[in-house]
């Protein structure tokens, strides 16, 4: 499992000069898609959003959008261990997912919004704002948009079949714990000292 979280880094998002739009934007979906912290992180947040149903997707997503947003803008200063931002707002994501604290609006948003800038600030790490293609950042966005979309209604779903079962609940808990446990490793692989 390790193995599979460190197979690649942030640092390592190589993007082929040239490419037609297609071409690139594929390359650019492929970044959440690929590269496990940002797509845990992700998984984490559609989980949040699905077990907090009451409120709604609107609280997450109406932080997560402009999180996107300002993760693509502050990809221009480059900021430092931008490459771990994902693992930490997925760490995070997680452990209030797993938590079964009761939904609450703010909470949501600003879940959603760190969630938003860290994956984009990890997507980017070493691609500063404006050296890529257009079409790179909207095949990262359509990719980021995508999993946390695709994992929130599963998990509704799941409870549309099922009812608002216990063990459900306890299960889907249970997952985000998982994201966690994965990210805390990757992250402390990462942050180890040079050998």
């Amino acid at each position: 499992m390790a193995a599979a979280l460190l197979a690649t880094r942030a640092a390592a998002h190589e993007f082929t000069a040239g490419a037609d739009q297609y071409a690139s934007f594929v390359e650019g979906a492929s970044v959440p898609l690929s590269w496990p912290p940002a797509l845990v992180c992700l998984i984490a947040l559609g989980i949040l959003t699905g077990l907090w149903y009451r409120l709604g997707a609107r609280p997450v997503f109406l932080g997560f959008l402009p999180g996107i947003a300002v993760g693509i803008a502050l990809s221009t200063f480059q900021p430092a261990l931008a490459g771990v931002a994902p693992h930490v707002a997925g760490l995070c994501v997680a452990l209030l997912a797993a938590s079964g604290l009761a939904p609450q609006r703010a909470l949501g948003t600003a879940a959603g919004f760190v969630a938003g800038i860290a994956v984009m600030l990890g997507a980017l790490d070493e691609h500063p704002f404006g050296s890529l293609p257009v079409s790179i950042y909207v095949g990262i966005c359509f990719a980021t948009l995508l999993i946390a979309v695709a994992t929130t209604a599963l998990v509704r779903m799941s409870f549309d079949r099922w009812g608002e079962a216990k063990w459900l609940d306890i299960a889907w808990r249970t997952g985000a714990s998982w994201c966690a446990a994965m990210l805390l490793l990757a992250l402390a692989f990462e942050l180890r000292p040079p050998v």
